[in-house]
C-alpha cells in the first residue's frame, strides 16, 4: 500500500515519544518494554516444552501471517487457536502480518488478554462475519466524514465500501490504544506491515513500512514516528501540525493489498454495481440481446478511460464516455462546464447527430433549470448511444438521470454516482468533498 506524506526530513535522534521523527535502527522504548515483559511467559512456556535456555539466549519466536483477505484472517485466527490448544502460543514473542492477517490481529488486540480467550474470540469473530448486517447509510456517513479531511483518499472509500462490508464492523478504535494489550506481557508484540508503493512508477520492490501500537515507520531507513502522530505534518524531523490519528478501519483498508492493483479496484466496482443494482444487470442483458456489448471487458475499458483517458482507447466512443461522465461530475458540483463541452464537441465532430445535440445543449445550458439540464443530459446520452453504439454504463447513468426510468431513488442515484464520481476524482487526485455534499442533499 502507498504510505505517503507521513514522515518529514532531517532532524536529530530524539526520545521515542517527543513529537519528532526518531532516526534509529534500535527498537522503540515501547517495544523494548513490551518484549521485556513478555520474556517471563515465553521462558515458562519453553521450559514446559522441555526447552531449556537462559534469558540472554532465548529464541525470538514469531508467527507470520500471510495476505489473502478474509481467508487469511480466518486462517490466522484458526492457527492461533490451535497453537493455544497445543500449548505453543505462549512461546511466541512477535505476531506479524500483512493484508488479511492484519484484520485478524487488529480484531484480537482489542482485548487486553486475548491469548487467554482466543477460543471465545474465534466464536465471536465467526458470529460477526456470519450474522452481522451491513448498513449502507453508515457506509456513506463514514465516507462523508472522511471526505472533510485534508488527507482524504481512495483508501477511505475502500475502508467504507469494502472493509466494512467484508468484516461487518467499523473498528473506530486507534492502533495506539492497543498498547495495554501489548505491554502487559500476556500477548505477543504485534507488527503490522505494508509496502510503500508509487502507483505511477513500475517498480518491482517497495519500501517496507511497519505499524505498531507505539511507533510506525521505515525499519530499513531507521525513521519512525509515534503512532499517535501518524498522518500529522512534519518538517525537518519536527512535528509541525498535529492531526487526529486514523482509526483501525482506515488502517485495515490501508493494510489490505487490493489497492495495489487498479484493475482489481475496477473489477470490484463493477461487481459492486452488479450486486447492489439488480436493474442494471437486467438492462445490460437487454442491451446484449439487442446486439450491444455486455462484458466486463467493455466496462473495464470504460472505467480505465475515466482514470487515464486515452491510455486504453482513443476512439470517439471511449473518449466520449469520459467527457460525458466528466460533464455530469462538473454539473453536479455546480462547476463551469464550458471546458468539458468544448472537449466533448471536439471528440464528436465526426458524428453528426451527437455533435449537433452537444452544441445545442451547450448553448442553452446556462439558461436551464436543474430538471431541464438532467433531461437534456439524458437526451444527449441517448443520441450518443444510438450513434456510436450502446454502452451499458452510459445507459445505466441515463436511466438514473431520467425521471420515470428503472430507478430514480435517491439511494440508487447516490450510490452509483458516488462510485463513478469518486473513481474519477480520486484517480485524478482531486478534492472529493463536493461529491459528498451532493450526496447529503
Amino acid at each position: 500500500m502507498a504510505i505517503q506524506g507521513l514522515c518529514g526530513e532531517g532532524g536529530s535522534e530524539p526520545f521515542w515519544d517527543d513529537g519528532c521523527v526518531r532516526f534509529s535502527h534500535e527498537l522503540s522504548e515501547g517495544e523494548k518494554e513490551a518484549t521485556g515483559n513478555r520474556k517471563a511467559k515465553v521462558m515458562d512456556c519453553l521450559k514446559s516444552l522441555g526447552i531449556a535456555c537462559a534469558e540472554d539466549n532465548m529464541p525470538n519466536i514469531a508467527v507470520l501471517g500471510s495476505g489473502g483477505g478474509l481467508r487469511a484472517m480466518i486462517a490466522l485466527q484458526g492457527t492461533l487457536v490451535e497453537l493455544k490448544n497445543q500449548g505453543l502460543l505462549d512461546a511466541v514473542m512477535y505476531l506479524c502480518g500483512v493484508s488479511g492477517s492484519t484484520w485478524c490481529m487488529s480484531f484480537l488486540y482489542q482485548e487486553k488478554d486475548w491469548t487467554e480467550n482466543v477460543q471465545a474470540l474465534e466464536e465471536c469473530l465467526r458470529d460477526t462475519l456470519s450474522n452481522s448486517p451491513c448498513d449502507i447509510k453508515e457506509e456513506f456517513a463514514v465516507a462523508t466524514q472522511a471526505a472533510e479531511e485534508e488527507l482524504f483518499s481512495l483508501t477511505d472509500d475502500w475502508a467504507s465500501f469494502f472493509v466494512y462490508p467484508a468484516l461487518k464492523q467499523y473498528d473506530m478504535t486507534k492502533l495506539s490504544e492497543h498498547k495495554d494489550a501489548t505491554t502487559n506481557g500476556t500477548n505477543p508484540y504485534p507488527i503490522y506491515a505494508a509496502i510503500e508503493a508509487n502507483p505511477w512508477q513500475k517498480v518491482e520492490e517497495g519500501t517496507w513500512f511497519e505499524f505498531t501500537p507505539h511507533e510506525s515507520g521505515f525499519p530499513g531507513l531507521g525513521a519512525f514516528v509515534c503512532t499517535e502522530d501518524l498522518g500529522s505534518k512534519f518538517k525537518n524531523g519536527d512535528l509541525k501540525e498535529k492531526r487526529d490519528e486514523k482509526n483501525i478501519c482506515y488502517l485495515q483498508g490501508l493494510w489490505g493489498s487490493a489497492l495495489g492493483s487498479m484493475e482489481e479496484i475496477i473489477n470490484y466496482l463493477i461487481d459492486r454495481l452488479m450486486e447492489i443494482f439488480p436493474n442494471i444487470r437486467k438492462h445490460w442483458y437487454a442491451v446484449n440481446e439487442a446486439g450491444g456489448s455486455l462484458t466486463n471487458n467493455c466496462l473495464l475499458a470504460t472505467l480505465r478511460s475515466l482514470s487515464s483517458p486515452g491510455t486504453d482507447c482513443t476512439c470517439a466512443h471511449c473518449q466520449g464516455v469520459h467527457h460525458l461522465l466528466e460533464l455530469h461530475v462538473h454539473a453536479s458540483a455546480g462547476k463551469d462546464c464550458e471546458g468539458v463541452f468544448r472537449q466533448l464537441k471536439e471528440v464528436l465532430k465526426g458524428n453528426k447527430n451527437s455533435y449537433l445535440k452537444c452544441c445545442e445543449v451547450s448553448e442553452t445550458w446556462h439558461l436551464k433549470t436543474l430538471e431541464e439540464r438532467i433531461t437534456e443530459f439524458a437526451h444527449l446520452i441517448r443520441i450518443f448511444e444510438n450513434e456510436l453504439g450502446g454502452n451499458c454504463l452510459l445507459a445505466t447513468l441515463c436511466s438514473l438521470s431520467s425521471p420515470g426510468n428503472d430507478c430514480t431513488s435517491a439511494h440508487c442515484q447516490g450510490l452509483l454516482l458516488l462510485l463513478l464520481e469518486l473513481h474519477i476524482h480520486a484517480s485524478a487526485g482531486k478534492n472529493c468533498e463536493g461529491i459528498f455534499t451532493q450526496l447529503k442533499e
